[in-house]
């Protein structure tokens, strides 16, 4: 593809149709953690596409073709798709499990019940990706970019996002126990049902007490001084969030 431009929309097609011949879903709402493991000719075939040349690279190569994953569900434990490109994907339920997405691209993908637990984010940017009841935990996530990303049931026990960008996404009822959001940007953040107990905002910009006040906290919930903790009593309790 580097070597010829105008072959990429056809040599993209193709792999394409590989990928979803090979690792098409065994059935509907099959657990990530069940799925087989992905042939290590499909492993090397979405490297390929996430590594394939950008239109910044060169003015020849296509701005707006996408990779089509239709009807598949990858199993990608381990993967390294360094700055790799997968934005606009559909990877629903997928596992990523342990891989390295180090400034990926995965603006507005499709990660619906993906299992991405220990899997390195580093300055990934997932603006604007779907992430309802993803698996997170234990992931780096630190500098990513998660604006107006959909994050509501997510799992993201012990998730490093440090100066993460978070504005405008939608965390409600995530599970962020223990998380560290030093320096995370939180404006505009939906927060109503979200798991804060142990975690680390105690640097985080531009929270709010109303960002919170239906929120899950406790006496280890680390907040700027400027934000007042709401009840510890669970958030179905408190006047503000019948």
């Amino acid at each position: 593809m580097r070597d010829s431009p105008s072959d990429q929309p056809t040599v993209v097609e193709v792999l394409c149709a590989f990928i979803r011949t090979n690792a098409a879903a065994p059935t509907e709402g099959t657990e990530p953690a069940l799925i087989p493991w992905a042939p290590e000719d499909v492993r090397a075939a979405v490297t390929v596409l996430a590594r394939r040349p950008t239109h910044a690279e060169h003015p020849l190569y296509r701005l707006d073709q996408g990779l089509d994953f239709t009807g598949t569900q990858l199993s990608l434990n381990g993967i390294s798709l360094v700055g790799g490109t997968l934005d606009g994907t559909q990877l629903a339920r997928s596992l990523f499990s342990n891989a390295d997405l180090t400034e990926a691209d995965l603006r507005k993908a499709d990660l619906r019940g993906a299992v991405l637990h220990n899997t390195n984010m580093w300055r990934a940017d997932l603006s604007e990706t779907v992430l309802i009841e993803a698996n997170l935990n234990g992931s780096r996530l630190d500098s990513a970019n998660l604006y107006n990303s959909n994050l509501v049931g997510a799992k993201m026990y012990n998730v490093d996002l440090r100066s993460a960008n978070l504005s405008y996404a939608n965390l409600a009822e995530a599970d962020l126990q223990g998380a560290d959001l030093g320096n995370a940007n939180l404006e505009g953040a939906l927060l109503h049902g979200a798991d804060l107990r142990r975690a680390d905002l105690r640097n985080a910009e531009r929270l709010t007490s109303a960002a919170i006040r239906c929120s899950w906290v406790n006496g280890e919930t680390h907040l700027p001084p400027d934000v007042v903790a709401p009840e510890t009593v669970p958030p179905s309790e408190r006047a503000a969030c019948m």
